[in-house]
């Protein structure tokens, strides 16, 4: 290294100055184009199309989505570990919790005495205190 590129500043993440990028030039001038989708769109855009399936016996139309959902419905009703498993666990991930579903349970006294006495050790105090 010169004695000129110590004065400049020249060192890791400072290049020295004729190698630095011009103003307003991107590093990757380039890049990706505007317009191309990334992964989670054409997913969704895979997903949304329509296909014909049969259902008890009736043709109709459904997303590529409920055919798939449904397909791995019928191979968990024929008794498919995996596919019930794999159902199950999307059904716990994406169902909202109840609000009322969840009531609160009776304490006995003992738990209660105990609840009483912390928040009675722990309770801010007041200048009166």
């Amino acid at each position: 290294m010169s004695a000129d590129d110590s004065a400049s500043g020249v060192g890791p993440g400072r290049p020295p100055k004729h190698r630095q990028f011009r103003a307003g030039q991107s590093g990757n001038p380039k890049g990706r184009p505007k317009g191309t989708s990334n992964l989670k769109t054409d997913l969704a855009n895979l997903m949304g199309g329509k296909v014909e399936i049969t259902v008890n016996g009736e043709k109709r139309k459904a997303s590529r989505q409920e055919a798939l959902l449904l397909s791995l419905f019928q191979r968990a009703l024929q008794k498919d570990g995996r596919a019930a498993k794999t159902l199950f666990d999307m059904v716990m991930k994406l169902q909202q919790p109840d609000e009322g579903a969840h009531e609160q349970e009776t304490l006995s006294e003992a738990d209660q005495l105990i609840i009483d006495s912390f928040l009675r050790r722990n309770q801010p105090k007041t200048e009166s205190d």
